[in-house]
């Protein structure tokens, strides 16, 4: 049957079944509660949002003294429910952050992630964290689209088709879909990268050096570990 079809109807294929499979799995599934690392960035995008409008407090902790950190608290917990309408953040036996220490979260990891999602807060305040879900199926739509092409320039047009269909069903794949977390861009950021590095080599074009090295800055900013994979 693969003989008879093209290699561009096979990935159309292949792309639309990625969509169907997670799209079902973020809308008919009860997805994981906010908690845990997804509090983290999730605290750290209302922290910044906080601060947009009051620069002189940015960067400062010490403004935030123990004497009105009750305040701050529930500062946060305002702005949290005013921000994020639908699902909360689960904070379960931890203490909810004050906006200042909110703001702090945000050089645990790296600050690409968090400012991607206070973006999303700020634009979309109503039910952020399903658009944060479509986001990642769209991203991992095109972590297949790459991954596939460089299947194929690597091994072949069979042994792309099959990478694909296992990315597509690989369990581990199909949660991250579901999760407030920076996994599926710094995959993107991964497979990008890689890609960039073969038509390099194909074409020997300056050019793709200086899109690489950009990339792997953003990737450094999202998760600074990742970069150990290319060194």
């Amino acid at each position: 049957m693969l003989k008879h079809l093209k290699f561009k109807q096979i990935l159309y294929v292949l792309i639309a079944v990625c969509l169907i499979v997670r799209f079902t799995f973020i809308l008919a599934v009860q997805q994981l509660p906010v908690m845990w690392d997804a509090r983290i960035y999730s605290s750290a995008a209302i922290g910044l949002i906080h601060y947009l409008n009051k620069p002189d407090r940015f960067g400062h902790p010490e403004n935030d003294t123990s004497a009105d950190s009750t305040f701050f608290r529930a500062q946060f917990e305002y702005e949290m429910k005013n921000l994020i309408q639908g699902e909360q953040i689960n904070w379960l036996y931890y203490t909810v952050p004050t906006s200042t220490e909110a703001q702090d979260f945000l050089f645990l990891s790296g600050p690409i992630y968090p400012i991607y999602l206070a973006v999303l807060f700020y634009v979309c305040p109503a039910g952020d964290f399903i658009l944060v879900r479509i986001l990642n199926v769209l991203i991992e739509t095109l972590c297949l689209l790459l991954l596939v092409l460089i299947a194929r320039r690597l091994f072949g047009e069979r042994a792309a088709f099959l990478a694909g269909l296992l990315y597509i069903f690989y369990l581990p794949f199909i949660l991250l879909a579901g999760m407030v977390s920076p996994e599926p861009m710094t995959i993107l950021m991964i497979l990008l990268t890689s890609f960039l590095i073969l038509q390099w080599y194909d074409r020997q074009n300056a050019g793709y050096i200086y899109f690489i090295g950009a990339i792997l800055g953003i990737l450094a900013l999202l998760k600074p570990t990742a970069v150990m994979l290319f060194i």
